[in-house]
């Protein structure tokens, strides 16, 4: 495997910037081989700071079509019939993350003082400490909590996540699900004004961003948080295509506006549904990641 770059941790990629920062090459004595050496390699990528490709690359090579050498330069269409969605993180996986931020925010050494987390004096007598980390713009936190044998991850929707014996060592996430050991890549960094986890799941490495409850209140402070009514960028690009105009009334998953990044096109739903209030780019544009395009009115949605 080899790996040819020009940047490095600390080089600045503006918006102006050629999509190719990196190349990867694999070689193996055939296809087959090949094919896996290069899912692997993607799958141990952890880069954060700008939108990357790599889990589209990673559906390409994993796909029948261009494992058994059927595909053709314009056979994206017929390889992707319905467009190509980039996968979420399931129920495990989120939880999984939540508890890798907890151990490296508080390592299993760490005092019980240090392990206590969000704890509230006011709190129910005999009630164990328990951190709170918010999925991106998910209005409701999970819940990390211990018992001195398990740090289990409560998900808002009910379900738990429990690992026994879990630690979180060089990068890599290790311990046991219902007695089975598991050990995945995970790598935390602090972002601008949140945490990152990168996470190797099973479609691939995945970047899962979380607030504390003071990244949550600091945001706020500042007037930094952008809301759930609000569709940004979610890497540089060219705005290609604004699909509404204010007033227009939408449903969360409608495509608002066609940016153009990676030499792609992406289409950019609706978060919510409601009437769009303010537009804040123009077909043209060429805007940086995480900026805001289009805010929208919760309040008059149908």
């Amino acid at each position: 495997m080899r790996l040819d770059t020009g940047v490095e941790r600390g080089s600045v990629v503006g918006h102006n910037y050629d999509s190719m920062i990196a190349k990867l090459i694999v070689h193996a004595p055939d296809r087959a081989g090949a094919i896996r050496r290069a899912v692997a390699s993607i799958d141990e990528f952890a880069v954060g700071g700008v939108g990357l490709n790599l889990a589209y690359q990673r559906a390409l090579l994993t796909h029948p079509d261009f494992q058994a050498f059927r595909h053709h330069t314009s056979g994206l269409s017929e390889m992707f019939p319905d467009g190509w969605v980039r996968p979420e993180p399931d129920a495990r996986d989120l939880g999984l993350a939540a508890i890798a931020l907890n151990l490296h925010q508080a390592p299993t050494d760490a005092s019980p003082w240090q392990r206590l987390g969000a704890w509230r004096l006011t709190a129910t007598s005999g009630r164990p400490g328990a951190t709170s980390y918010w999925e991106e713009s998910a209005e409701m936190p999970i819940r990390v909590s211990t018992d001195g044998v398990q740090l289990a991850a409560h998900l808002p929707e009910g379900e738990s996540i429990r690992a026994e014996a879990a630690t979180l060592i060089r990068g890599r996430l290790s311990g046991r699900l219902d007695g089975v050991p598991i050990s995945r890549i995970a790598h935390v960094e602090r972002a601008s004004d949140h945490w990152r986890v990168h996470l190797q799941t099973s479609s691939g490495m995945m970047a899962i961003a979380f607030d504390t409850l003071e990244d949550r209140h600091l945001n706020r402070a500042a007037g930094g948080m952008v809301g759930a009514d609000t569709l940004s960028a979610p890497m540089p690009g060219a705005v290609a295509e604004i699909r509404v105009a204010p007033g227009d009334r939408v449903n969360a998953g409608d495509t608002l506006v066609v940016l153009e990044a990676m030499k792609l096109l992406q289409s950019l739903p609706a978060p919510i549904s409601g009437v769009v209030a303010e537009i804040y780019c123009a077909p043209g544009d060429t805007v940086a990641g995480n900026t805001p395009l289009i805010k929208l009115d919760p309040e008059n949605q149908t």
